[in-house]
């Protein structure tokens, strides 16, 4: 038998020490050290004591009690001890209510400063978190996640349960969070950005740090300024941390970002994290999801979340602890999705024509099986994505998808169709937009449109600059400080196509602007010049402007240009067989793996063995066709 005491030290500091030498001490020891940032001087000394700061102590005791009680350890401690112990075992009461479906949702009251209101589904979201320690928000794009969690932090603020709100997620997240303070919030509590470093991190907290200031923080500045935040969230005991878009944390065995938010987590009062595809590539991955909510429970094996049959049961267990708006739920009209046929030139025609029969020639009886297919294929996807989109692309760097511009012989037929193209030709998909934008915008109506090269975008914007267009894509810089936005900053670009009214055009790159931005009030109108086999990325950019907050009854249309004989034919039959599939995982209550996925250090192409099957379809009947 040995003795677990635990005393408070000073406010945020409590010692816990741990009697004895036996086996079982030994353990609690082990347990015990792994909260500590101060290990003993002794460690196997007959009495060890460990200092743990006080956010870390509900978890710590979650862990030790009953290991503590199983070897009849005498357990000590004060009063504040004893109410961080009684606070970790009313959550553990709650989560075990949760789970064999005996908790109910919460009557709440916004706060008077909470001006936004809440939709009947949104409500219902809101009820059965507050219900919860710690919640989950699994609702589709569009879904108005941030409204729904900014009133949960509105009613726990209130209570008085936590004072400060920490987002960590993706940067493109920023200016869509600040928007949504403002439109929430009658007298908008301050938003601050955390970048450009610890030594400035440090400095912004020190500077700002107030009760009901909303931080933001990237995943990957979280990661390199872990030591700061930690250091300002153990001087806090009520902050409320939120993972957007917390599928980014997920990999085989936590990984650097899954560690990070670990370890910020067992120093704040609540968590939630938001995302609507949970389970991007498989159940796995909601592994860190599942442990950083609750980081002292065992609530899934890795058995189950190995085990890809197991997704019924996974979501079965974990239905009571997050909640779901399902596209169905918002009430939208359904969109208007209408391919575009697009003849090509004569001229690009017969680019596009000696570029495949090359192709389909170098890659004679290659098979979609062959373990290297994937990456032998890759390159001439993208070329031939470049010719039916604009034959100019081939001739430059695609720094985009990491691939040099195309050799072509000096003297050669093809030299002369390119230099011909160059001079004289602009493409016909591109033609086609600028004729429907131009017309739209002497209706008063604005346009986006979507390419997947970064050098479409700014040829486009050269050809229409009376329509003042902005072009959105990797290379255009996130603002660190919305007190100092330059002019050419992501955020400046966006608020220019809102609030412009010269401003008719967006032209941006999915792969830089398919998430977390919310367009659905200044247009209804998209046209897509070209799309690759990444399904994710198409429906988060169709997101964009078909999402909840749409005028009653309007009609969002999507143009989608495929130039007939060419690969847009087969990217646009994946993609269908893709986004229907996507679709209905998505709008499921089951918590399903979708397996595809676009991310800031993805392959844009998104490119699987079964689109490898189906350009090798083509090619060989490129290859008959040229015979």
């Amino acid at each position: 038998m040995g003795c677990l005491r635990i005393k408070s030290e000073k406010p945020g500091l409590f010692a816990v020490t741990v009697e004895g030498t036996s086996l079982d001490a030994l353990s609690l020891r082990g347990i015990v050290g792994e909260f500590s940032n101060d290990p003993p001087q002794d460690p196997e000394a007959e009495a060890a004591t460990y200092r743990v700061l006080a956010p870390k102590l509900p978890a710590l005791l979650s862990r030790i009690a009953p290991v503590a009680r199983r070897a009849g350890f005498l357990l000590e401690q004060d009063n504040a001890g004893a109410q961080v112990l009684a606070q970790a075992l009313r959550e553990a009461s709650t989560l075990r209510s949760a789970l064999d479906g005996s908790l109910r949702s919460v009557r709440f009251k916004l706060s008077s400063n909470f001006g936004r209101a809440l939709t009947p589904k949104q409500r219902e979201a809101v009820a059965w978190l507050l219900a919860l320690p710690h919640g989950a928000n699994f609702s589709v794009p569009g879904a108005g996640k941030t409204t729904i969690t900014l009133a949960v932090h509105d009613v726990l603020r209130s209570r008085g349960d936590v004072s400060r709100l920490l987002v960590v997620g993706p940067r493109n997240a920023f200016a869509p969070w600040e928007e949504e303070v403002k439109a929430c919030f009658r007298d908008p509590p301050r938003v601050v950005r955390l970048a450009g470093g610890g030594d400035r991190i440090r400095s912004l907290l020190r500077d700002t740090d107030q009760p009901g200031t909303i931080f933001l923080v990237g995943y990957q500045q979280a990661y390199f300024a872990l030591d700061v935040l930690e250091e300002w969230l153990a001087s806090h005991e009520g902050v409320h941390l939120v993972l957007d878009e917390s599928h980014k944390i997920k990999s085989p065995r936590r990984g650097p970002w899954g560690s990070t938010v670990l370890a910020l987590g067992l120093l704040t009062k609540r968590r939630d994290i938001l995302t609507g595809t949970p389970a991007p590539h498989a159940l796995s991955d909601l592994g860190t999801q599942v442990e950083f909510l609750w980081p002292t429970q065992s609530i899934l094996t890795d058995a189950q979340l190995r085990d890809p049959n197991a997704e019924e049961a996974v979501s079965d267990v974990l239905r009571p602890l997050y909640v779901r708006i399902r596209k169905r739920d918002l009430g939208l009209r359904d969109p208007l999705i209408k391919p575009v046929p697009i003849q090509m030139s004569s001229l690009q025609r017969q680019i596009h024509d000696r570029i495949a029969a090359n192709t389909s020639r170098s890659l004679a009886g290659l098979r979609s099986d062959r373990a290297d297919t994937l990456s032998r294929l890759r390159p001439h996807v993208i070329r031939l994505l470049q010719v039916a989109s604009n034959p100019a692309l081939m001739l430059t760097e695609a720094d985009d998808f990491d691939l040099p511009q195309l050799p072509v012989r000096e003297g050669s037929e093809l030299q002369e169709l390119f230099a011909a193209y160059h001079q004289h030709e602009v493409p016909s998909k591109m033609a086609y937009a600028i004729q429907v934008a131009q017309a739209r915008a002497e209706a008063g109506l604005k346009t986006i449109v979507w390419t997947s090269f970064v050098r479409n975008t700014e040829m486009l914007a050269r050809l229409v600059p009376h329509l003042h267009p902005i072009v959105l894509h990797g290379g255009v810089p996130t603002a660190l400080d919305m007190e100092d936005v330059p002019e050419e900053s992501r955020e400046a670009r966006i608020d220019q196509f809102k609030t412009d009214p010269a401003c008719f055009l967006m032209i941006a790159n999915p792969a830089a602007c398919s998430e977390s931005v919310s367009l659905h009030r200044q247009c209804d109108h998209a046209i897509y010049l070209d799309r690759t086999f990444n399904a994710a990325a198409l429906i988060q950019s169709m997101d964009r402007i078909h999402r909840l907050g749409l005028p009653h009854n309007a009609l969002v249309t999507y143009e989608l240009l495929i130039s007939p004989g060419t690969i847009d034919e087969v990217v646009d039959r994946r993609l269908s067989e893709k986004v229907r599939r996507m679709g209905r995982l998505l709008d499921d209550e089951t918590l399903r793996s979708i397996d595809l996925e676009l991310e800031d250090d993805d392959d844009a192409l998104a490119f699987d063995s079964q689109d490898a099957a189906a350009v090798i379809e083509f090619l060989q009947v490129e290859r008959t066709r040229g015979a």
